[in-house]
């Protein structure tokens, strides 16, 4: 991992940037609710009161609202009653960590933050953005929701579906729209399994080589797949 250095400047690893520049050319504003990012204080000195974040995780949260942000990421009903209570229009969340061992039944489960009703819109290395269906960000959702890709989600757990030529195109076609869009090396480090599934050893190749060595987890898929 990348160390930290004192100085001028600011390390875009370590902040929610790229998602920020997204929201900036669709017009989205209003109340984020942030679910464990990394330096999720960046909203407010970035935006406010552009943009604010839905609780402060720099000051004490009492306990029991605690523990509904943490049910929120998969229980619907509870992040509906928090979106009610607090009016949020938009969900901002970091990794939760990929699940190694998650069973393919349960792959289309984002394990980062599950909910019919919210769409995901973009993601980078650093955060997810979700954004409420069936309201004013729907022509947004039409043109960027991650159909077919959970990038949360461990990349195993979708090996055999891969055989799945439409399946198989949608995430390929997700994949490099992402890489396109934000150089992220988990799309890298995912892209490289995917040829490397379907037999495109160079092309798989080529993706592992860019993967950063920043982002350790990815560097782990890489590495592996190189190997392979």
């Amino acid at each position: 991992e990348q160390e930290k250095v004192f100085g001028f400047g600011i390390n875009y690893d370590y902040v929610p940037e790229g998602v920020h520049k997204y929201m900036d050319g669709n017009g989205i504003t209003g109340r984020i609710f942030n679910l464990g990012v990394r330096g999720d204080g960046y909203i407010t000195w970035r935006d406010f009161p552009k943009r604010s974040m839905f609780i402060d995780p720099r000051w004490d949260i009492p306990s029991d609202l605690l523990e509904k942000i943490g049910f929120a990421r998969l229980n619907a009903e509870v992040l509906n009653s928090l979106e009610e209570k607090y009016g949020f229009v938009s969900i901002l969340s970091g990794y939760a960590g990929r699940e190694k061992d998650m069973p393919e039944a349960f792959s289309d489960t984002d394990i980062s933050f599950s909910h019919p009703d919210w769409a995901l819109v973009y993601w980078d290395d650093n955060s997810l953005l979700y954004l409420k269906k069936n309201g004013i960000y729907d022509p947004v959702i039409k043109r960027d929701e991650y159909r077919f890709l959970k990038p949360a989600n461990d990349i195993y757990s979708i090996r055999t579906r891969l055989f799945d030529e439409s399946f198989r195109t949608g995430v390929i076609r997700e994949l490099k729209r992402n890489i396109t869009e934000t150089d992220s090396s988990r799309a890298y480090a995912f892209l490289g399994f995917v040829y490397n599934e379907i037999g495109l050893y160079g092309e798989a190749i080529n993706a592992f080589k860019n993967v950063r060595d920043s982002i350790s987890d990815n560097m782990i898929t890489a590495y592996n797949g190189m190997a392979y």
